[in-house]
């Protein structure tokens, strides 16, 4: 992880990253990003993005209140009932579609969008996961 949050100030924030950023590390971007932003730093192209940290989702899950959900879920999995397991995907899922934004997660993503202009993350906004579609943009710039 990041030593010094500080420094993500100059660079991006707590809550995301441009993908080239060299602060970018696996247990802050996770696997796929971590490899984006290399392929990027290599010279690849790459569409400019961003990625959203671990502390996005850490923030969201503590202000949601999903951290006991989850490990009440954890703690009675049936990994040899796949019904069961679809079950407890769907009330989770719920759950996190039910959490409301950290206001300053919102404003992180609406910023690390407006950096990217357009229309070059219009593309990359309709692969984004759901939970960051709940983040309201400007009616200029919502993805058609």
């Amino acid at each position: 992880m990041i030593e010094n949050l500080e420094n993500l100030s100059e660079i991006g924030s707590r809550y995301c990253l441009p993908l080239n950023s060299p602060e970018a590390a696996l247990p802050l971007v996770g696997g796929k990003a971590l490899n984006l932003g290399r392929l990027v730093r290599e010279g690849f192209r790459v569409t400019d993005g961003f990625t959203v940290t671990v502390y996005a989702y850490s923030d969201f899950v503590n202000r949601a209140g999903l951290s006991a959900a989850i490990a009440e879920e954890i703690a009675s999995i049936e990994v040899d009932d796949p019904a069961a397991l679809a079950s407890q995907s769907e009330r989770l899922r719920a759950r996190f579609n039910g959490g409301a934004i950290p206001p300053g997660l919102a404003a992180a993503i609406r910023a690390s969008f407006a950096a990217l202009g357009t229309p070059p993350w219009q593309s990359v906004a309709r692969q984004l996961p759901k939970i960051c579609r709940k983040c309201p943009l400007p009616a200029s710039t919502t993805p058609s």
